[in-house]
């Protein structure tokens, strides 16, 4: 067993904190930022090739669609709703794989945040990591 200073140590530790950084994965989740709630245009289910249900609805269990966010952030004038007459307020929000377990869309009237938990409660969560 090698012996190591303590200056030594702590350049190991940042050696790996660094590489830990480096690998972490990060998932965009697109979310409601306006009262109301989170609905997608018709055109951009067209757009994507979904079938719009009436509503809005078709992403609400699918934050993380890459399609989706790619479209928000190279297209934000798609998300203009023909009938409200505004542009849905959207955000996207990162979520570092290797620091949660299961995260979950809060909703207070319409606005929308992400919640983190370590342990797992099961079906309420958005995205759970093995």
């Amino acid at each position: 067993m090698k012996k190591v200073t303590k200056e030594e140590l702590n350049e190991i530790r940042k050696a790996v904190s660094i590489l830990r950084n480096h690998e972490k994965k990060a998932i965009e989740i697109l979310l409601n930022d306006s009262f109301g709630g989170f609905s997608i245009p018709e055109k951009v289910c067209e757009r994507l090739g979904v079938q719009y249900d009436g509503y809005g609805f078709n992403f609400n269990d699918d934050r993380a669609n890459p399609e989706l966010i790619e479209l928000w952030k190279n297209e934000p004038e798609l998300f203009y709703d023909e009938k409200t007459k505004e542009r849905k307020n959207l955000k996207i929000e990162e979520v570092l794989v290797s620091e949660i377990c299961s995260v979950f869309i809060d909703n207070w009237d319409g606005i929308e945040s992400l919640k983190y938990q370590k342990e797992d409660f099961g079906d309420t969560a958005l995205i759970e990591v093995i």
